[in-house]
């Protein structure tokens, strides 16, 4: 119990199993052909597929070269392909684990792009409305100033000139 696992143990525990099947199958009744020895077989059968993946790949290496021809073949038929389906099962099991984790790390990574967004969203409405109150004030300023008496004077002044100057923009142009 307190000793490492190797290959010999693997193989006494097939060897076994293999000597368990010919008593079943000897003995057993015609009219009931399983007799319940379901349960002890699959009972062996767990604590061979149990030891056989604490072995290392060495020990597993030596195991296999250590088999009799018929112990390859029940070892590869009740054994080993139950064993591959575990182990593709757990690839499996642990590729959705990491696909998993990727794609909830990609969701925070987008919510905290969104975040990022609706602020810059919100900073642009805010600059916005600034720049609409801005404009207001403006043209307020501008109504009050073309109110003024100094506004309407300057303009009554200024008016020859400005016409003078649109006549001779359009004579520029080639438009006269």
């Amino acid at each position: 119990m307190t000793q490492k696992v190797t290959h010999r143990n693997v193989e006494s525990y097939l060897v076994n199993f293999i000597q368990d099947l010919y008593l079943i199958a000897e003995y057993r009744d015609v009219k009931k052909p399983n007799m319940g020895m379901d349960f002890p077989l699959d009972i062996a059968r767990r604590e061979i597929k149990r030891t056989y993946r604490l072995l290392d790949e060495d020990e597993k290496r030596k195991f296999e070269e250590c088999l009799t021809e018929e112990q390859k073949f029940y070892f590869d038929v009740l054994i080993r392909r139950e064993i591959e389906v575990v182990y593709m099962l757990d690839a499996k099991s642990r590729l959705l684990e990491r696909t998993v984790k990727e794609n909830k790390e990609m969701q925070k990574k987008q919510e905290s792009r969104i975040r990022k967004l609706e602020e810059q969203v919100a900073k642009l409405e805010e600059d916005k409305k600034q720049d609409n109150n801005d404009l207001k004030k403006a043209n307020k300023k501008l109504k009050e100033l073309k109110a003024s008496n100094s506004w309407k004077i300057g303009r009554a002044i200024t008016w020859p000139v400005r016409k003078l100057k649109a006549i001779l923009r359009k004579f520029s142009n080639g438009n006269a």
